[in-house]
């Protein structure tokens, strides 16, 4: 697993052209050929990862994010700091209507500056990036990605409680029509011209992967 993760995975060579491009969200997106054996091997996401069962009880068990993959030094103090994700983070300043406004997704939010080979090192997504100690039996069980998972109540205050995401972050009202509706993610969200060229043009992610 830590092997699929090392610099050059989610460096600048990441998001080139050919990467999001048409072929990348097209119908056959999530099927057994995305994120077959060749992708990561066959036992972590095989043919049934995105299939009729994506959703299985035992996608998200204890075996997924075990000791290996999620540690507790992914989100610990020398990764986001202190400042970053401690309260003032996910406060009502940080998601209010500021925050997925015109412009926060723009252009300006996913420039060099952010996603750049620096973000996704080595050490970002490394052997101890979340295990047990984070995702613990608990949290990814089967009950999480359930069919109770996506239902209507989907991010209300049961999912992600007052103590974690407070209840007017992603309540019902977060994720309702006017967020996410049809003119979000409808067929002209990710289809060919989302992630084409001119999102992740090739002077940002340069054509050079693989």
């Amino acid at each position: 697993m830590p092997t699929t993760t090392i610099a050059n995975y989610y460096d600048a060579n990441y998001y080139d052209t050919n990467y999001y491009d048409a072929n990348y969200y097209d119908t056959n997106y999530y099927d057994a050929y995305y994120y077959d054996a060749n992708y990561y091997d066959t036992n972590y996401y095989d043919a049934n990862y995105y299939d009729a069962n994506y959703y299985i009880t035992n996608y998200y068990d204890a075996n997924y994010y075990d000791t290996n993959y999620y540690d507790a030094n992914y989100y610990d103090a020398n990764y986001y700091i202190t400042n970053y994700y401690d309260a003032n983070y996910y406060d009502a300043n940080y998601y209010d209507a500021n925050y997925y406004d015109t412009n926060y997704y723009d252009a300006n939010y996913y420039d060099t500056n952010y996603y750049d080979a620096n973000y996704y090192d080595t050490n970002y997504y490394d052997a101890n990036y979340y295990d047990a100690n984070y995702y613990d039996t608990n949290y990814y069980d089967a009950n999480y990605y359930d069919a109770n998972y996506y239902i209507t109540n989907y991010y209300e205050a049961n999912n992600y409680d007052a103590n974690y995401y407070d209840t007017n972050y992603y309540d019902a009202n977060y994720y309702d029509a006017n967020y996410y509706d049809a003119n979000y993610y409808d067929t002209n969200y990710y289809d060919a011209n989302y992630y084409y060229a001119n999102y992740y043009n090739t002077s940002y992610y340069k054509a050079k992967h693989c």
